[in-house]
């Protein structure tokens, strides 16, 4: 299981009292996607 970054939770709560909706989406989607979070070190990496 990948550890989640330092500045998540710090991140969801600023940005939750910023934006309602964002505020919504983080509520809804907190848990279990929060520890499958990964870096891929390679900022021109994506999925299609």
């Amino acid at each position: 299981m990948t550890k989640v970054p330092k500045y998540w939770n710090k991140a969801k709560k600023y940005l939750s009292k910023k934006d309602e909706t964002l505020s919504k989406l983080i509520k809804n989607y907190e848990s279990p996607s929060e520890t499958i979070l990964t870096s891929r070190q390679d900022i021109f990496f994506f999925i299609m």
